[in-house]
């Protein structure tokens, strides 16, 4: 993708993280340790570095791995419309694989709400390489299911914290 194409996402917030999970995980040792940008466009970005242990093959990233990151910023995204004690539970997803995703460098997720229906919604996202090219894109059916559903009512108070650091202004993709 040419500089001419690509685009700057004006970011409006930062959404909070846990502790243990997988994706965005402070304290997980094979986490992904990603960061979520709430968009003035009414989409999530996230950032992230994938290491040596989210490898397949010598230097590309699992699929797994890479989907794994699509449904979590596609299930994120509601948060956006609602509050963030709200989350996507995944009862769908479905992924297309178009470039391998290399691991040491900072990639980019987008996720967006492409339908509302009550309980349920249905997202659709892109994971980018740092040159703007999508290699893998997803879309998937959610649940809408509040923190407290989910699991014991403290976990708001001691896992689920606000990232330290900037709040960019704009993220390019």
């Amino acid at each position: 993708m040419s500089q001419e194409q690509r685009r700057a996402y004006q970011i409006t917030g930062m959404q909070p993280i846990s502790r243990e999970c997988l994706v965005c995980g402070t304290e997980n040792a094979l986490g992904i340790k990603a960061r979520f940008f709430e968009a003035s466009s009414k989409e999530l970005i996230a950032l992230f570095t994938l290491r040596n242990q989210h490898q397949s093959y010598p230097g590309i990233a699992h699929g797994g791995i890479s989907a794994t990151v699509l449904d979590e910023v596609i299930g994120r995204a509601i948060m956006i419309d609602h509050d963030h004690q709200t989350f996507g539970m995944t009862l769908d997803l479905q992924v297309r694989y178009r470039k391998p995703v290399p691991l040491g460098i900072e990639l980019k997720v987008v996720g967006r709400i492409d339908a509302d229906k009550g309980r349920l919604f249905e997202g659709s996202g892109e994971l980018y390489l740092p040159d703007g090219t999508i290699a893998v894109e997803a879309h998937g059916k959610y649940m809408k299911r509040r923190i407290d559903q989910i699991t014991a009512a403290d976990f708001t108070d001691t896992s689920w914290v606000v990232p330290e650091g900037e709040l960019p202004a704009t993220i390019v993709i």
